[in-house]
């Protein structure tokens, strides 16, 4: 319709390479991000894991909530958990 793509979740399964760590249309900031939404921290300690500002980590997040269509951290985790990016 705007020239977006859908991808139905089971499909998207299907872009992760073999590390997990890839899924397309994701940059691999976004997806290092996702990897850290499970975890009970901060945003401001997760800019000092990925080594960068709060500010830009709250860009990550509302990039991602944006392009996955979800409205909050714990529909993120819930996407990352779904595409295998955290496991366990």
């Amino acid at each position: 319709m705007a020239g977006d793509y859908h991808i139905p979740r089971e499909l998207s399964k299907l872009f992760i390479t073999s590390q997990g760590r890839q899924v397309a249309g994701l940059t691999a900031r976004e997806i290092e991000f996702l990897g850290y939404c499970h975890q009970d921290i901060s945003y401001k300690e997760i800019a000092e894991k990925m080594i960068c500002s709060e500010r830009t980590v709250h860009s990550y997040r509302d990039k991602l909530l944006l392009k996955l269509n979800r409205k909050s951290r714990n529909g993120l985790t819930a996407y990352a958990y779904d595409i295998g990016i955290i496991t366990g």
